[in-house]
């Protein structure tokens, strides 16, 4: 039963995206019965071949971009439940594909944590080749699409130099890496050939407290050699903030990653995830989230958290920030200005440094220097709002 608002539950996963998480997360047997009844909302069933010049059969495009990045994880455990379908057989070559991507994506890695290592740059490695090798264990079935590495604020800038030195580049022209330090962005977007890497300044957009930035520094563990990562309670968490979004294409991935983190995890510590969530008023969608594994027997959560996420407020600043990003944004740009200042509202710093990060966000994303310009900009994104409410295309990005 749902007791909070109904949009903070429209991050969710459709009704067909759940019998998809099932197929791909339950014990075999349960796991095929869930694969039936995906396969004959789709009309996939009955389909006998599936010619493609790309690299997953056409019949796929009528899926959704985050249910398509499952197929390789659905081929895995349908094979072992000893599915014969043609088109399991047809999504081998979609898990090789991933497979031999991870593989250049591990090397680059090495690479770039070995030369990270050998000039005492602090940074950890977040999200994808952490939970791949560590959770999944096995680099074909979960697409990693870009390198996630934390960068300690310290090592910020000689970081980008070292990247800057081996060829990597901004995605984005006009952005100005050297800004998002104190600004309300968590990362730059860094390519090289066919990479791409997150380089991240902070864990998420949200703001975390202090202390648990602190603790997600100390109590990282080394995963192999010269490759550092989070520890298992600290990954959940990450994973739980990055998949509680409207935009539809993290949720699904954020469900299964909370769901192999907790059953890999030997002694899985919920005191420490209450904990977190309690300092940092994440309680709306850790409830969101950890209810849905629950109640769609997904993953079985423990009574006494589910427990403890009753204690909400739907008053407070995180609860305001949370409302506004799961409600549609109707493409004007208004929903990110706002979403923008009650980030800034969440940050523990006086009027003046405020001001200062403002200025330095739409310095990286538009070189916005001043607050003549912010101010101009601003304006311009309310005169949009003005003139058409409900754009379905965003013209002016915030």
């Amino acid at each position: 039963m749902h007791t909070l608002p109904k949009n903070f539950y429209n991050p969710l996963p459709t009704a067909h995206q759940t019998l998809l998480l099932k197929a791909c997360l339950l014990d075999n047997g349960q796991a095929v019965q869930y694969w039936e009844k995906w396969m004959l909302v789709k009309g996939f069933r009955d389909l006998t071949s599936q010619p493609s010049n790309g690299i997953l059969p056409q019949v796929y495009d009528r899926l959704d971009f985050a249910s398509q990045r499952l197929l390789a994880l659905l081929y895995k455990k349908m094979s072992a439940a000893g599915v014969n379908h043609p088109l399991v057989t047809a999504l081998k070559g979609y898990y090789r594909y991933i497979w031999v991507r991870n593989q250049l994506l591990k090397d680059e890695l090495k690479n770039i944590a070995e030369t990270f290592n050998a000039q005492g740059i602090k940074h950890i490695v977040i999200k994808g080749f952490p939970m791949t090798e560590v959770y999944y264990k096995d680099l074909g079935v979960r697409s990693v699409l870009d390198l996630d590495i934390m960068i300690h604020h310290d090592s910020w800038h000689q970081a980008l130099k070292i990247l800057s030195e081996n060829r990597w580049v901004s995605k984005e022209a006009q952005y100005t890496p050297e800004a998002v330090t104190h600004s309300l962005h968590h990362a730059t977007h860094l390519v090289k050939d066919q990479f791409e890497i997150d380089l991240h300044i902070r864990f998420h957009d949200f703001p975390l407290t202090e202390n648990t930035v602190e603790s997600f520094w100390k109590e990282a563990i080394t995963y192999k050699p010269g490759h550092k990562m989070l520890r298992p309670e600290h990954q959940f968490i990450s994973a739980l903030i990055h998949g509680y979004d409207l935009g539809g294409d993290t949720i699904l991935r954020a469900i299964v990653d909370t769901t192999y983190i907790i059953q890999n995890t030997p002694g899985f510590d919920w005191k420490l995830v209450l904990e977190v969530i309690q300092q940092n008023n994440l309680h709306i969608p850790a409830k969101v989230l950890l209810e849905y594994l629950n109640n769609e027997g997904i993953c079985p959560i423990p009574e006494y958290a589910l427990a403890a996420l009753q204690n909400y407020s739907l008053t407070n600043k995180e609860a305001r920030y949370f409302n506004l990003l799961t409600t549609p944004d109707v493409g004007n740009g208004y929903k990110l200005l706002k979403l923008r200042l009650l980030q800034l509202g969440l940050v523990k710093v006086s009027i003046f440094e405020k001001v200062k990060i403002l200025i330095n966000t739409y310095k990286y994303q538009w070189g916005a220097s001043s607050l003549f310009t912010l101010a101009y900009r601003t304006t311009l994104v309310m005169i949009d709002k003005f003139k058409s409410p409900e754009k379905s295309v965003v013209t002016r990005k915030f």
